[in-house]
C-alpha cells in the first residue's frame, strides 16, 4: 500500500512512511537494519516494488517513479565510507523535502497535470494537496 504518491516536475515518487523507533543503519551495500537486526519486511524492497507498480501503471505517459522511505521516529546512520551511497532514498521527516528540492526538473506543468490526471484515473483518488493557482499572470 502506498502511503503517498507525489507527482511534480521531477516525475512521480512513492513515499513510504515507517514509524519504527530506534536506530536504523544502512551498511555499505545499502541494506537496512533496525537496532542491528533485519527488518521483518524489507523497506527498500517494499518501496521498490511499489515504485515498479506505479511505473507500470504510468508507462503510457512516459513517467518514471522514484521512491523515498521516510522514518518518522528513528535515528538514521550509515556504516559505509562512500557518502554518495549514504542512505540514498532514506530520510527522517525533517529531511523529506530534500529529495524533491534536489531533483532535476524533467516535466512541464502540463506534464505534471497529465500525471495527476492519470494517477486519479488509475488509483481512483483525487489529490488532497495541490499547488495554488498563480493568478498574477
Amino acid at each position: 500500500m502506498i502511503d503517498f504518491l507525489v507527482v511534480g516536475s521531477p516525475g512521480a515518487c512513492v513515499v513510504i512512511v515507517r514509524d519504527e523507533a530506534g536506530d536504523v543503519t544502512a551498511d555499505a551495500n545499502g541494506k537496512l537494519y533496525l537496532d542491528g537486526k533485519r527488518f521483518e519486511d524489507d523497506p527498500l524492497r517494499q518501496a521498490g516494488d511499489l515504485a515498479t507498480d506505479v511505473n507500470i501503471r504510468l508507462e503510457d505517459i512516459g513517467v518514471h517513479c522514484y521512491d523515498v522511505i521516510c522514518f518518522t521516529r528513528a535515528e538514521l546512520y550509515y556504516l559505509g565510507n562512500d557518502p554518495d551511497k549514504a542512505l540514498k532514498g532514506v530520510c527522517p521527516t525533517w529531511d523529506l523535502a530534500l529529495p524533491f528540492a534536489e531533483a532535476h526538473m524533467e516535466h512541464t506543468s502540463a506534464d505534471v497535470a497529465e500525471m495527476a490526471d492519470r494517477v486519479c484515473e488509475v488509483y481512483g483518488r483525487h489529490p488532497f494537496v495541490v499547488p495554488e493557482e498563480d493568478d498574477t499572470q
